[in-house]
């Protein structure tokens, strides 16, 4: 399956150096690097704000969500969306249609 990703995902995701897409496997192994390999260099964005322990914190909470919390695999895809179409314009999405999806569900 593929999951869309909105709001904080998408700066997370940013963070870690991740593509678009990605898969929760991907996502591990970039929370791993971040909290504890020191071979492997921190992923600075322009964006950054966080440091490298609040980083790692917040990766791995990501992950055990996803895996612990929502029970997905290591295969499951998710996709990072900022924007998209509607009635032929551009409209930024984030937390605001996290909260409309949850409400009607």
């Amino acid at each position: 399956g593929n999951f869309v990703l909105l709001g904080n995902y998408v700066d997370l995701f940013n963070m870690l150096g991740l593509p678009e897409t990605t898969n929760v496997h991907d996502m591990g192994d970039a929370a791993l690097k971040v909290c504890g390999d020191t071979d492997v260099p921190f992923p600075a964005k322009d964006h950054h704000t966080l440091s490298q322990n609040e980083l790692c914190f917040v990766a791995a909470y990501a992950y055990e969500t996803f895996v612990s919390g929502h029970g997905f695999d290591a295969r499951v895809n998710f996709t990072t969306v900022t924007e998209t179409t509607y009635n032929g314009a551009t409209v930024s999405v984030g937390w605001q249609l996290g909260a409309m999806l949850y409400e009607i569900n």
